[in-house]
Order: C-alpha cells, then sequence, then structure tokens
C-alpha cells in the first residue's frame, strides 16, 4: 500500500484550533475598541454639555447679578437648579454653594466680598432603574466645578 500525500487529521485538527484562537482574539480587541471608542465620544458629549451648563449659569451672574447672588445668601448655603434632562441620554444636576468662608483673610474688601462655587454633574450610559433622573443609577459620571467671585 502507497501513502497518501496531504494532511493528516490531526494536523487539520490543530490548524483550527490555532485559527480560532486568532479570530476569539481579534474579535475580542476589536470589540473592546468599539466599546471604548463610544465610552470617549460619550465623554466628550458629557463634558460639552456640563461647560454648557457651567457658561449658561456664569452668564446668569451677568445678566441678573441680584438674583444670581440671592440664590446663596448665607454662607454654606447651597442652591440647587432643577435637574436637566433635555439632552437625550444624559442627566446633569448643577448647583451652586456659598464658599465665602474658603476666601483668605487678605482678600481686600472681605466684608462685601463673595464667593460661589459652581457644581455639575452629568451623568450617563442609564441602567435602567428609577423614575428619573435622580433615582436612577447611571453607570457613568463626570464632576466639574468651578468659582465665580463678585
Amino acid at each position: 500500500m502507497a501513502k497518501q500525500k496531504g494532511q493528516s487529521l490531526w494536523e487539520v485538527i490543530i490548524a483550527l484550533a490555532i485559527a480560532s484562537l486568532v479570530a476569539v482574539g481579534l474579535i475580542r480587541s476589536t470589540s473592546t475598541a468599539v466599546k471604548t471608542t463610544r465610552f470617549s465620544g460619550d465623554q466628550t458629549e458629557a463634558t460639552a454639555l456640563a461647560q454648557k451648563k457651567i457658561a449658561s449659569i456664569v452668564n446668569s451672574r451677568y445678566s441678573d447679578p441680584a438674583a444670581f447672588w440671592n440664590l446663596v445668601p448665607s454662607p454654606e448655603s447651597t442652591y440647587n437648579y432643577p435637574v436637566d434632562t433635555s439632552n437625550t441620554g444624559y442627566c446633569i444636576k448643577s448647583s451652586l454653594f456659598n464658599d465665602y468662608n474658603s476666601l483668605p483673610a487678605s482678600t481686600p474688601d472681605i466684608s462685601s466680598a463673595k464667593l460661589v462655587k459652581i457644581s455639575v454633574d452629568i451623568y450617563w450610559a442609564d441602567k435602567g432603574a428609577g423614575s428619573d433622573c435622580n433615582s436612577r443609577s447611571y453607570e457613568y459620571s463626570l464632576h466639574f466645578d468651578t468659582h465665580v467671585s463678585n
């Protein structure tokens, strides 16, 4: 009986196993890259929305200063703006905190000085629990702070 030329069954099985492992590795790395790209885009959008919210609050300081400064009249008091859900998929919570006590003693005319911290928290990737922005659980969040003074 003459020996046949070609691949044995074991060689074929081993080659298929190696090819399968390579394919699984490529699929996983592609999946991870897609998730990372989506998260990066969402984070960029969240940052832009937070910056827009901060800008609108700072602009209100200039358009109606009396109303702005009256939102947090006493030191250590906080004013919470209504939750903003106007941007689909994002929940934006913002607040003002009277941060007068953190002014350095060397502040000129400290008796009339005012300092307010603007805080913006933005959440996205709703996990589906809860009925509104305040009670829902989100996968991702960012927090931003800035200060304004008179």
